[in-house]
Protein backbone atom coordinates (compact mmCIF):
# COMPACT_ATOMS: atom_id res chain seq x y z
CA UNK A 1 0.00 0.00 0.00
CA UNK A 2 1.61 3.32 -0.69
CA UNK A 3 2.58 5.62 2.03
CA UNK A 4 1.08 8.66 0.27
CA UNK A 5 -1.58 9.20 -2.37
CA UNK A 6 -2.35 12.40 -4.12
CA UNK A 7 -3.38 14.03 -7.21
CA UNK A 8 -0.93 14.13 -10.13
CA UNK A 9 -1.38 17.85 -10.78
CA UNK A 10 -1.52 18.50 -6.80
CA UNK A 11 2.45 16.54 -6.95
CA UNK A 12 3.53 18.82 -9.91
CA UNK A 13 2.41 21.79 -7.53
CA UNK A 14 3.46 20.62 -4.53
CA UNK A 15 7.26 20.02 -6.29
CA UNK A 16 6.83 23.76 -7.43
CA UNK A 17 6.35 25.02 -3.82
CA UNK A 18 9.30 23.16 -2.68
CA UNK A 19 12.22 25.17 -2.85
CA UNK A 20 14.47 22.05 -1.39
CA UNK A 21 13.38 19.52 -4.18
CA UNK A 22 16.59 19.64 -6.46
CA UNK A 23 19.25 17.64 -5.52
CA UNK A 24 22.50 19.61 -5.05
CA UNK A 25 25.25 20.22 -7.55
CA UNK A 26 28.21 22.10 -8.33
CA UNK A 27 26.31 24.32 -10.54
CA UNK A 28 23.04 24.60 -8.09
CA UNK A 29 23.14 24.25 -4.43
CA UNK A 30 26.41 23.31 -3.11
CA UNK A 31 26.79 25.28 -0.35
CA UNK A 32 23.74 23.00 0.86
CA UNK A 33 26.02 20.23 0.93
CA UNK A 34 29.70 21.19 1.56
CA UNK A 35 31.14 20.94 3.64
CA UNK A 36 28.65 19.65 5.86
CA UNK A 37 24.67 19.55 4.83
CA UNK A 38 22.07 22.44 5.27
CA UNK A 39 18.79 20.31 5.58
CA UNK A 40 15.91 22.07 5.78
CA UNK A 41 13.31 21.09 8.58
CA UNK A 42 9.49 21.86 9.01
CA UNK A 43 8.52 20.78 12.69
CA UNK A 44 5.05 20.48 13.44
CA UNK A 45 5.04 21.52 16.89
CA UNK A 46 7.21 23.03 19.26
CA UNK A 47 8.27 23.09 22.56
CA UNK A 48 9.23 25.33 25.22
CA UNK A 49 12.48 26.40 27.83
CA UNK A 50 10.56 25.02 30.57
CA UNK A 51 9.14 21.82 28.56
CA UNK A 52 10.34 18.65 30.11
CA UNK A 53 12.79 16.58 27.63
CA UNK A 54 12.84 12.75 28.06
CA UNK A 55 15.43 11.04 25.76
CA UNK A 56 16.07 7.48 24.59
CA UNK A 57 17.90 4.94 22.42
CA UNK A 58 21.74 4.67 21.62
CA UNK A 59 24.81 6.44 22.56
CA UNK A 60 23.60 9.49 20.09
CA UNK A 61 20.76 10.33 22.40
CA UNK A 62 23.11 10.83 25.26
CA UNK A 63 24.63 13.40 23.11
CA UNK A 64 21.03 15.15 22.91
CA UNK A 65 20.60 14.82 25.82
CA UNK A 66 23.86 16.39 27.00
CA UNK A 67 23.04 19.04 24.65
CA UNK A 68 20.02 19.97 25.83
CA UNK A 69 20.85 19.58 29.56
CA UNK A 70 23.58 22.30 28.63
CA UNK A 71 20.39 24.85 27.41
CA UNK A 72 18.79 24.29 30.63
CA UNK A 73 16.18 22.17 29.36
CA UNK A 74 14.34 19.81 32.58
CA UNK A 75 15.96 16.33 31.51
CA UNK A 76 13.77 13.74 33.40
CA UNK A 77 15.82 10.59 31.64
CA UNK A 78 19.07 11.40 33.82
CA UNK A 79 20.07 8.67 35.49
CA UNK A 80 20.62 9.39 39.47
CA UNK A 81 21.36 7.89 42.86
CA UNK A 82 23.24 4.83 40.85
CA UNK A 83 24.67 2.61 43.42
CA UNK A 84 28.14 1.83 43.77
CA UNK A 85 29.46 0.16 40.49
CA UNK A 86 32.68 -1.79 39.44
CA UNK A 87 35.08 0.40 37.89
CA UNK A 88 35.16 -1.97 35.01
CA UNK A 89 31.48 -2.07 34.51
CA UNK A 90 31.48 -0.29 31.31
CA UNK A 91 28.03 0.56 32.26
CA UNK A 92 26.23 3.04 29.91
CA UNK A 93 22.06 3.76 29.87
CA UNK A 94 22.07 3.56 26.22
CA UNK A 95 19.61 1.73 24.24
CA UNK A 96 20.64 -0.34 21.53
CA UNK A 97 17.30 -1.36 19.72
CA UNK A 98 13.60 -0.06 19.53
CA UNK A 99 12.86 -2.89 21.37
CA UNK A 100 14.83 -2.42 24.43
CA UNK A 101 13.30 1.22 24.53
CA UNK A 102 9.39 -1.13 24.52
CA UNK A 103 10.68 -3.41 27.28
CA UNK A 104 11.76 -0.53 29.66
CA UNK A 105 8.37 1.65 29.02
CA UNK A 106 6.54 -1.59 29.45
CA UNK A 107 7.78 -2.30 32.85
CA UNK A 108 7.77 1.03 33.94
CA UNK A 109 3.96 1.33 33.38
CA UNK A 110 4.04 -1.93 35.57
CA UNK A 111 6.22 -1.96 38.19
CA UNK A 112 4.65 -3.38 40.80
CA UNK A 113 3.71 -6.54 38.63
CA UNK A 114 7.43 -6.90 37.66
CA UNK A 115 9.63 -10.12 39.12
CA UNK A 116 13.06 -8.05 39.03
CA UNK A 117 14.71 -11.20 40.26
CA UNK A 118 13.32 -12.93 36.97
CA UNK A 119 15.23 -10.39 34.78
CA UNK A 120 18.36 -10.73 36.20
CA UNK A 121 21.14 -13.39 35.03
CA UNK A 122 23.04 -15.41 37.74
CA UNK A 123 27.22 -15.48 36.84
CA UNK A 124 28.73 -18.42 37.74
CA UNK A 125 30.89 -16.16 40.19
CA UNK A 126 27.82 -15.85 41.87
CA UNK A 127 27.62 -12.30 40.79
CA UNK A 128 24.05 -10.97 38.46
CA UNK A 129 23.96 -9.18 35.57
CA UNK A 130 21.21 -7.85 33.86
CA UNK A 131 21.39 -8.01 29.80
CA UNK A 132 18.52 -5.30 29.45
CA UNK A 133 21.39 -2.77 30.67
CA UNK A 134 25.05 -4.08 29.88
CA UNK A 135 26.58 -7.93 29.17
CA UNK A 136 29.70 -6.70 31.10
CA UNK A 137 27.83 -4.93 34.27
CA UNK A 138 28.18 -7.57 37.26
CA UNK A 139 27.54 -6.70 41.16
CA UNK A 140 25.73 -8.75 43.75
CA UNK A 141 22.22 -9.50 43.58
CA UNK A 142 20.89 -6.49 45.83
CA UNK A 143 23.20 -4.11 44.04
CA UNK A 144 21.45 -5.27 40.45
CA UNK A 145 18.09 -5.62 42.01
CA UNK A 146 18.30 -1.14 42.74
CA UNK A 147 19.91 -1.07 39.66
CA UNK A 148 16.83 -2.27 37.70
CA UNK A 149 14.41 -0.47 39.75
CA UNK A 150 16.26 3.26 38.91
CA UNK A 151 16.15 2.05 35.73
CA UNK A 152 12.26 2.03 35.80
CA UNK A 153 11.71 4.72 38.03
CA UNK A 154 13.40 6.62 35.13
CA UNK A 155 11.29 5.18 32.33
CA UNK A 156 7.97 5.74 34.28
CA UNK A 157 9.03 9.74 34.07
CA UNK A 158 8.75 9.25 30.24
CA UNK A 159 5.07 9.13 31.24
CA UNK A 160 5.84 12.96 32.63
CA UNK A 161 7.41 14.54 29.67
CA UNK A 162 6.42 16.67 27.54
CA UNK A 163 8.56 15.78 24.33
CA UNK A 164 10.21 12.34 24.02
CA UNK A 165 13.50 12.44 21.53
CA UNK A 166 14.12 8.41 21.00
CA UNK A 167 16.92 7.68 18.58
CA UNK A 168 16.98 4.06 17.17
CA UNK A 169 19.98 2.45 16.79
CA UNK A 170 20.65 -0.92 15.23
CA UNK A 171 18.16 -3.43 13.98
CA UNK A 172 20.41 -6.77 14.96
CA UNK A 173 18.91 -7.26 18.13
CA UNK A 174 18.82 -10.74 20.52
CA UNK A 175 16.20 -12.19 21.97
CA UNK A 176 15.67 -13.88 25.58
CA UNK A 177 13.22 -17.25 24.99
CA UNK A 178 12.77 -18.10 28.33
CA UNK A 179 11.25 -14.19 29.10
CA UNK A 180 10.07 -13.62 25.90
CA UNK A 181 11.73 -10.52 24.94
CA UNK A 182 14.65 -8.40 23.85
CA UNK A 183 17.91 -7.98 24.99
CA UNK A 184 19.18 -4.92 24.68
CA UNK A 185 22.47 -6.09 24.08
CA UNK A 186 24.65 -9.32 22.46
CA UNK A 187 24.96 -11.80 25.65
CA UNK A 188 28.78 -13.14 25.99
CA UNK A 189 29.88 -16.11 25.12
CA UNK A 190 30.55 -17.13 28.87
CA UNK A 191 26.70 -16.50 29.17
CA UNK A 192 25.64 -18.36 26.25
CA UNK A 193 27.62 -21.48 27.39
CA UNK A 194 26.16 -21.51 30.49
CA UNK A 195 22.65 -20.21 29.32
CA UNK A 196 22.84 -22.99 26.21
CA UNK A 197 19.50 -22.92 24.09
CA UNK A 198 18.03 -19.47 25.95
CA UNK A 199 19.05 -16.84 23.36
CA UNK A 200 18.65 -16.33 19.60
CA UNK A 201 19.95 -13.61 17.41
CA UNK A 202 17.34 -11.82 15.12
CA UNK A 203 18.14 -9.42 12.10
CA UNK A 204 14.82 -7.21 12.26
CA UNK A 205 12.34 -6.60 9.93
CA UNK A 206 10.68 -3.31 9.05
CA UNK A 207 7.54 -5.06 10.39
CA UNK A 208 9.36 -5.45 13.76
CA UNK A 209 10.53 -2.26 14.17
CA UNK A 210 7.08 -0.18 12.94
CA UNK A 211 4.96 -2.64 15.37
CA UNK A 212 6.97 -1.59 18.22
CA UNK A 213 6.94 1.99 17.53
CA UNK A 214 3.59 1.72 17.44
CA UNK A 215 3.18 -0.24 20.87
CA UNK A 216 5.67 3.22 22.03
CA UNK A 217 3.04 5.28 21.09
CA UNK A 218 0.10 3.61 22.26
CA UNK A 219 2.16 2.88 26.16
CA UNK A 220 2.91 6.99 26.04
CA UNK A 221 -0.69 8.19 25.15
CA UNK A 222 -2.32 5.22 27.79
CA UNK A 223 0.02 6.48 30.78
CA UNK A 224 0.18 10.46 30.59
CA UNK A 225 -1.52 12.98 31.64
CA UNK A 226 -1.19 14.53 28.23
CA UNK A 227 0.49 12.27 26.15
CA UNK A 228 3.92 13.88 24.93
CA UNK A 229 4.76 15.00 21.78
CA UNK A 230 7.45 12.61 19.90
CA UNK A 231 10.69 13.99 18.10
CA UNK A 232 12.32 10.52 16.37
CA UNK A 233 15.66 9.56 14.88
CA UNK A 234 18.06 7.46 13.23
CA UNK A 235 21.23 7.12 14.92
CA UNK A 236 24.39 7.69 12.82
CA UNK A 237 26.99 5.54 14.48
CA UNK A 238 27.22 2.35 12.43
CA UNK A 239 27.62 -1.26 14.17
CA UNK A 240 31.02 -1.74 15.15
CA UNK A 241 30.40 -5.73 13.88
CA UNK A 242 27.39 -7.74 12.22
CA UNK A 243 26.32 -11.24 13.35
CA UNK A 244 25.12 -11.31 9.65
CA UNK A 245 27.54 -12.81 7.08
CA UNK A 246 27.24 -9.89 4.89
CA UNK A 247 30.49 -7.22 4.81
CA UNK A 248 29.51 -5.53 8.06
CA UNK A 249 28.95 -2.14 5.61
CA UNK A 250 26.15 -3.86 3.74
CA UNK A 251 24.78 -4.85 7.31
CA UNK A 252 24.75 -1.31 8.27
CA UNK A 253 23.52 0.21 5.34
CA UNK A 254 20.27 -2.43 6.23
CA UNK A 255 20.07 -1.37 9.72
CA UNK A 256 19.74 1.81 9.22
CA UNK A 257 17.68 2.08 5.97
CA UNK A 258 15.06 -0.35 7.65
CA UNK A 259 14.69 1.56 10.61
CA UNK A 260 14.66 4.77 8.80
CA UNK A 261 11.83 3.69 6.45
CA UNK A 262 9.53 2.33 9.45
CA UNK A 263 9.78 6.19 11.04
CA UNK A 264 8.89 7.42 7.93
CA UNK A 265 5.60 5.54 7.77
CA UNK A 266 5.26 5.93 11.79
CA UNK A 267 5.88 9.88 11.38
CA UNK A 268 3.39 9.74 8.43
CA UNK A 269 0.47 7.88 10.27
CA UNK A 270 1.14 9.05 13.91
CA UNK A 271 1.49 12.67 16.01
CA UNK A 272 5.04 12.43 15.27
CA UNK A 273 8.31 14.17 14.04
CA UNK A 274 11.43 13.11 12.10
CA UNK A 275 14.62 14.74 12.64
CA UNK A 276 17.20 14.37 9.83
CA UNK A 277 20.60 13.31 12.39
CA UNK A 278 21.35 10.62 10.64
CA UNK A 279 21.61 12.54 7.28
CA UNK A 280 23.34 15.19 8.23
CA UNK A 281 26.06 13.28 9.99
CA UNK A 282 26.41 10.70 6.69
CA UNK A 283 26.44 12.90 3.60
CA UNK A 284 29.22 15.00 5.80
CA UNK A 285 32.91 15.00 4.81
CA UNK A 286 34.14 11.94 7.11
CA UNK A 287 37.02 14.26 8.51
CA UNK A 288 33.67 16.88 9.70
CA UNK A 289 31.56 13.51 10.77
CA UNK A 290 33.68 11.36 12.56
CA UNK A 291 36.18 11.41 15.47
CA UNK A 292 39.39 10.35 13.44
CA UNK A 293 40.13 7.29 15.92
CA UNK A 294 37.04 4.94 15.14
CA UNK A 295 35.30 6.40 12.27
CA UNK A 296 32.41 5.67 14.54
CA UNK A 297 31.60 8.20 17.20
CA UNK A 298 30.03 12.00 15.52
CA UNK A 299 32.37 14.77 16.50
CA UNK A 300 31.15 16.64 19.35
CA UNK A 301 30.95 19.84 16.95
CA UNK A 302 28.80 17.97 14.23
CA UNK A 303 26.75 17.34 17.33
CA UNK A 304 26.59 21.26 18.36
CA UNK A 305 25.51 22.06 14.94
CA UNK A 306 22.90 19.17 15.04
CA UNK A 307 21.45 20.15 18.10
CA UNK A 308 21.68 24.28 17.46
CA UNK A 309 19.07 23.14 14.15
CA UNK A 310 16.71 21.47 16.76
CA UNK A 311 16.47 24.32 18.62
CA UNK A 312 16.25 26.96 15.96
CA UNK A 313 13.75 24.85 14.68
CA UNK A 314 11.49 22.95 17.78
CA UNK A 315 12.32 26.28 20.17
CA UNK A 316 11.95 28.85 18.18
CA UNK A 317 15.43 29.91 18.74
CA UNK A 318 15.98 29.07 22.15
CA UNK A 319 18.83 31.28 23.69
CA UNK A 320 21.66 28.31 23.63
CA UNK A 321 20.94 27.92 19.99
CA UNK A 322 23.28 30.50 18.90
CA UNK A 323 26.34 29.17 20.93
CA UNK A 324 25.79 25.57 19.93
CA UNK A 325 25.96 26.63 16.16
CA UNK A 326 28.93 28.70 16.51
CA UNK A 327 30.52 26.00 18.60
CA UNK A 328 29.69 23.84 15.96
CA UNK A 329 30.83 25.86 13.21
CA UNK A 330 33.71 27.07 14.49
CA UNK A 331 36.03 24.11 14.63
CA UNK A 332 34.10 22.81 11.61
CA UNK A 333 35.85 26.36 9.34
CA UNK A 334 38.50 25.95 11.20
CA UNK A 335 39.46 22.61 10.53
CA UNK A 336 38.90 23.47 6.84
CA UNK A 337 40.63 26.05 7.04
CA UNK A 338 38.17 28.79 6.37
CA UNK A 339 40.19 31.47 9.03
CA UNK A 340 37.65 34.44 7.98
CA UNK A 341 34.17 32.77 8.81
CA UNK A 342 35.87 31.12 11.80
CA UNK A 343 36.82 34.81 13.18
CA UNK A 344 33.78 36.35 12.02
CA UNK A 345 31.53 33.82 13.78
CA UNK A 346 33.18 34.49 16.94
CA UNK A 347 32.56 38.44 16.36
CA UNK A 348 28.64 37.39 15.83
CA UNK A 349 28.54 35.51 18.76
CA UNK A 350 29.70 38.41 21.15
CA UNK A 351 28.04 41.03 18.98
CA UNK A 352 25.00 39.76 20.08
CA UNK A 353 25.75 39.50 24.11
CA UNK A 354 26.99 36.02 23.98
CA UNK A 355 30.16 35.90 26.13
CA UNK A 356 32.55 33.19 23.41
CA UNK A 357 34.01 30.27 25.33
CA UNK A 358 37.55 30.07 25.77
CA UNK A 359 38.08 27.66 23.14
CA UNK A 360 36.41 29.54 20.56
CA UNK A 361 38.24 33.03 21.57
CA UNK A 362 41.38 30.33 20.95
CA UNK A 363 40.09 29.34 17.90
CA UNK A 364 39.77 33.05 17.12
CA UNK A 365 43.43 33.74 18.08
CA UNK A 366 45.27 30.74 16.00
CA UNK A 367 43.19 31.97 12.83
CA UNK A 368 44.48 35.69 12.59
CA UNK A 369 47.84 34.04 13.31
CA UNK A 370 47.66 31.52 10.27
CA UNK A 371 46.29 34.27 8.36
CA UNK A 372 49.46 36.33 9.29
CA UNK A 373 47.76 39.07 11.13
CA UNK A 374 50.18 38.62 14.49
CA UNK A 375 48.46 41.80 15.73
CA UNK A 376 45.28 40.74 15.69
CA UNK A 377 46.36 37.37 17.21
CA UNK A 378 47.91 39.25 19.98
CA UNK A 379 45.03 40.97 21.20
CA UNK A 380 43.48 37.59 21.08
CA UNK A 381 45.35 35.47 23.12
CA UNK A 382 45.72 38.48 25.75
CA UNK A 383 41.64 37.96 25.89
CA UNK A 384 42.08 33.82 26.25
CA UNK A 385 44.91 34.30 29.04
CA UNK A 386 42.48 36.53 30.51
CA UNK A 387 39.79 34.36 30.72
CA UNK A 388 41.99 31.91 33.49
CA UNK A 389 40.86 28.41 31.36
CA UNK A 390 43.32 25.23 30.70
CA UNK A 391 44.55 27.69 27.87
CA UNK A 392 45.56 30.69 29.66
CA UNK A 393 49.43 30.18 30.14
CA UNK A 394 49.89 29.24 26.91
CA UNK A 395 47.74 31.99 25.44
CA UNK A 396 49.76 34.03 27.68
CA UNK A 397 53.08 33.29 26.25
CA UNK A 398 51.78 33.54 22.62
CA UNK A 399 50.14 36.99 23.91
CA UNK A 400 53.48 38.59 24.54
CA UNK A 401 55.45 37.77 21.23
CA UNK A 402 55.61 41.40 20.26
CA UNK A 403 53.06 42.09 17.66
CA UNK A 404 54.06 42.91 13.87
CA UNK A 405 52.50 44.47 10.98
CA UNK A 406 52.19 42.48 7.56
CA UNK A 407 55.77 42.13 5.40
CA UNK A 408 55.75 44.94 2.77
CA UNK A 409 57.09 42.80 -0.24
CA UNK A 410 57.56 45.70 -2.27
CA UNK A 411 59.28 47.50 0.44
CA UNK A 412 62.00 45.09 0.31
CA UNK A 413 64.43 43.17 -1.77
CA UNK A 414 63.68 39.81 -2.08
CA UNK A 415 66.52 38.01 0.14
CA UNK A 416 65.35 40.46 3.17
CA UNK A 417 61.70 39.18 2.52
CA UNK A 418 62.88 36.15 2.88
CA UNK A 419 64.57 36.67 6.00
CA UNK A 420 61.74 38.68 7.95
CA UNK A 421 60.02 35.76 6.69
CA UNK A 422 62.07 33.04 8.27
CA UNK A 423 62.50 35.14 11.50
CA UNK A 424 58.78 35.25 12.35
CA UNK A 425 58.25 31.16 11.52
CA UNK A 426 61.07 30.68 14.07
CA UNK A 427 59.08 33.39 16.48
CA UNK A 428 55.79 31.11 16.41
CA UNK A 429 58.04 28.50 16.40
CA UNK A 430 59.25 29.47 20.17
CA UNK A 431 55.44 30.25 21.01
CA UNK A 432 54.13 27.19 20.26
CA UNK A 433 56.40 24.51 19.76
CA UNK A 434 57.25 22.07 16.80
CA UNK A 435 54.78 22.21 14.41
CA UNK A 436 54.09 20.61 10.53
CA UNK A 437 52.51 23.45 9.55
CA UNK A 438 55.21 26.07 10.37
CA UNK A 439 57.93 23.54 8.82
CA UNK A 440 56.17 23.56 5.39
CA UNK A 441 55.52 27.54 5.72
CA UNK A 442 59.68 27.65 6.10
CA UNK A 443 59.89 24.96 3.68
CA UNK A 444 58.51 27.44 1.67
CA UNK A 445 59.87 30.28 2.06
CA UNK A 446 63.33 28.83 1.60
CA UNK A 447 62.08 27.61 -2.06
CA UNK A 448 62.11 24.06 -1.44
CA UNK A 449 58.93 22.86 -1.97
CA UNK A 450 58.69 19.64 0.19
CA UNK A 451 56.99 16.45 -1.93
CA UNK A 452 53.06 16.53 -2.44
CA UNK A 453 52.59 13.50 0.30
CA UNK A 454 54.27 15.96 3.06
CA UNK A 455 52.34 18.75 2.68
CA UNK A 456 50.16 18.97 5.66
CA UNK A 457 48.56 22.67 5.21
CA UNK A 458 44.58 22.21 6.16
CA UNK A 459 44.06 25.03 3.40
CA UNK A 460 46.57 22.68 0.77
CA UNK A 461 44.35 19.88 1.38
CA UNK A 462 41.89 21.63 0.75
CA UNK A 463 43.46 22.94 -2.21
CA UNK A 464 43.96 19.64 -3.12
CA UNK A 465 40.17 18.58 -2.99
CA UNK A 466 38.90 21.63 -5.25
CA UNK A 467 41.15 21.00 -7.80
CA UNK A 468 40.00 17.34 -7.85
CA UNK A 469 36.50 18.38 -7.88
CA UNK A 470 37.11 20.13 -11.16
CA UNK A 471 38.30 17.34 -13.20
CA UNK A 472 34.67 16.38 -14.80
CA UNK A 473 34.07 19.99 -15.47
CA UNK A 474 37.15 20.13 -16.87
CA UNK A 475 36.44 16.51 -19.26
CA UNK A 476 33.37 18.10 -20.14
CA UNK A 477 34.55 21.85 -20.78
CA UNK A 478 32.00 23.42 -18.53
CA UNK A 479 34.59 26.20 -18.00
CA UNK A 480 32.14 29.01 -16.78
CA UNK A 481 31.05 26.91 -14.21
CA UNK A 482 34.88 26.11 -13.08
CA UNK A 483 35.63 29.97 -13.10
CA UNK A 484 32.20 30.23 -10.85
CA UNK A 485 33.64 27.26 -8.40
CA UNK A 486 36.86 28.80 -8.06
CA UNK A 487 35.53 32.69 -7.51
CA UNK A 488 34.36 31.13 -4.44
CA UNK A 489 37.29 29.15 -3.33
CA UNK A 490 39.59 31.70 -3.90
CA UNK A 491 37.33 34.28 -1.77
CA UNK A 492 38.82 31.77 1.44
CA UNK A 493 42.49 31.45 -0.28
CA UNK A 494 43.75 34.41 -2.30
CA UNK A 495 47.07 33.36 -2.01
CA UNK A 496 46.73 29.89 -3.22
CA UNK A 497 48.48 30.24 -7.02
CA UNK A 498 47.31 26.87 -7.86
CA UNK A 499 43.53 28.00 -7.96
CA UNK A 500 44.48 31.26 -9.65
CA UNK A 501 45.97 28.76 -12.39
CA UNK A 502 43.21 26.57 -13.30
CA UNK A 503 41.31 29.95 -13.19
CA UNK A 504 43.36 31.39 -15.67
CA UNK A 505 43.09 28.79 -18.00
CA UNK A 506 39.35 28.52 -17.62
CA UNK A 507 39.50 31.94 -18.73
CA UNK A 508 41.50 31.55 -21.48
CA UNK A 509 39.14 29.01 -22.49
CA UNK A 510 36.60 30.97 -22.44
CA UNK A 511 38.40 33.99 -24.17
CA UNK A 512 38.31 36.53 -20.75
CA UNK A 513 42.17 37.36 -21.45
CA UNK A 514 42.03 40.14 -18.99
CA UNK A 515 41.13 38.03 -16.23
CA UNK A 516 43.11 35.22 -17.74
CA UNK A 517 46.17 37.60 -17.25
CA UNK A 518 45.38 38.88 -14.15
CA UNK A 519 45.41 35.28 -12.30
CA UNK A 520 48.44 34.02 -14.59
CA UNK A 521 50.02 37.44 -12.85
CA UNK A 522 49.30 35.95 -9.51
CA UNK A 523 50.58 32.87 -10.29
CA UNK A 524 53.92 34.05 -12.11
CA UNK A 525 54.39 36.29 -8.84
CA UNK A 526 54.39 32.82 -6.77
CA UNK A 527 57.11 29.11 -6.43
CA UNK A 528 54.55 27.57 -7.83
CA UNK A 529 55.88 24.64 -9.99
CA UNK A 530 53.88 26.73 -13.57
CA UNK A 531 54.96 29.93 -12.50
CA UNK A 532 57.41 30.19 -15.50
CA UNK A 533 54.67 28.79 -17.79
CA UNK A 534 52.06 31.38 -16.43
CA UNK A 535 54.28 34.46 -17.15
CA UNK A 536 55.20 33.17 -20.49
CA UNK A 537 51.14 32.88 -21.44
CA UNK A 538 50.40 35.78 -19.57
CA UNK A 539 53.54 37.97 -21.65
CA UNK A 540 52.21 36.09 -25.26
CA UNK A 541 48.32 37.15 -23.95
CA UNK A 542 49.27 41.09 -23.74
CA UNK A 543 51.37 41.39 -26.17
CA UNK A 544 48.53 39.90 -28.65
CA UNK A 545 45.83 41.75 -27.32
CA UNK A 546 47.66 45.02 -26.49
CA UNK A 547 47.17 45.26 -22.51
CA UNK A 548 50.72 47.47 -22.24
CA UNK A 549 49.96 48.03 -18.47
CA UNK A 550 49.69 44.49 -17.23
CA UNK A 551 53.00 43.67 -20.50
CA UNK A 552 54.83 46.60 -18.16
CA UNK A 553 54.05 45.35 -15.10
CA UNK A 554 55.18 41.72 -15.83
CA UNK A 555 58.29 42.88 -17.09
CA UNK A 556 58.98 44.52 -14.56
CA UNK A 557 58.52 41.28 -12.55
CA UNK A 558 61.14 40.26 -14.82
CA UNK A 559 63.54 42.94 -14.18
Amino acid sequence: MPLEKIDANEAYMRALRNKFRQYPSRKKGVERLLPVPRINVSPSFTFGPDSRVFTSGSCFARYIEKSLEFSGFPILSLLTDLPELPDNSGFSPNKYSIFSVLNELRWAANKDDVDVDELLLENKDGTYLDLQINATLSADLDTMRTLRRIYMDSYAKAFEADVVIITLGFSQAWFDKKLGCYLNIAPSRQTLKQYPDRFEYHSLSYEDIYSALKEIQKLLAENSKTPPRLLLTVSPVPLVATFDEKDVLVANTYSKAVQRAALEQFCTEYDADYFPSYEIVTLSDMKYAWIDSDFRHVRPETVDRIMAQVLNAYTEGHSSAKLLEARGWVETYFAAGRYKKVIQLVEDLEEDGTQAPEALKLRQALSYRRMGRPDLAQIAFAAVAEMDGKHAEDAAKSAQLAPRAPIDADAQSPEDYKQEALQRLDDLDISIGQNADLDWLRSYVENSRPPESEVTSDSAKEVKSIVSSLKRLLDMKKYRSVVEQLDTSIEEWPNEPELHWHRGAAHRKLKNFSHAIDDMIVVANSSFKAADKARMLAISDCEKYDMSEKLKHLQGMDA
